[in-house]
């Protein structure tokens, strides 16, 4: 089978279905690379959001600890208006409409900032998906 595409003229350039069909795999994979490079990228911009949230946690507890002479016992998930943000957004070391949540946690992760804290200690936990800003996996912070 024969596709026949004419041209100007009298002349005529024919394309066999195998040269056809290589034309396409080769624009699908094409696509597919850029779609796997886009989405490489995605997860690189949501763990550089992952450090710099841990990062505005850690200077809020700092304030906290300055102020209170401890760290606010609570023990789960990081989601906003969970008991430490209340504590950090009473005393004004979070605006009172801040949100800290994970942008879309791993599977593996537990879905959520992890704090584990009280009286003289605290520990995060979070997982980054690349080795963008850290090394990819689970990580632990404390003061």
């Amino acid at each position: 089978m024969r596709f026949v595409h004419r041209t100007s003229g009298n002349s005529a350039a024919a394309f066999s279905a195998m040269e056809l069909l290589l034309t396409v795999a080769v624009f699908g994979l094409f696509i597919s690379l850029v779609l796997i490079g886009v989405a490489g990228r995605q997860a690189a911009r949501r763990d550089v959001t992952r450090v710099a949230n841990m990062d505005q946690l850690q200077k809020a507890l700092a304030m906290y600890v300055s102020d209170a002479q401890e760290y606010p016992e609570m023990k789960g998930c990081v989601t906003g208006d969970d008991p430490l943000m209340l504590a950090l957004k009473e005393k004004k070391f979070f605006d009172d409409k801040a949100v800290l949540r994970d942008p879309k946690t791993p599977d593996d992760a537990g879905g959520c900032f992890y704090y584990d804290g009280g009286g003289s200690a605290y520990s995060l936990r979070y997982v980054l998906e690349t080795d963008a800003v850290d090394s990819k996996g689970e990580h632990f912070l404390a003061p």
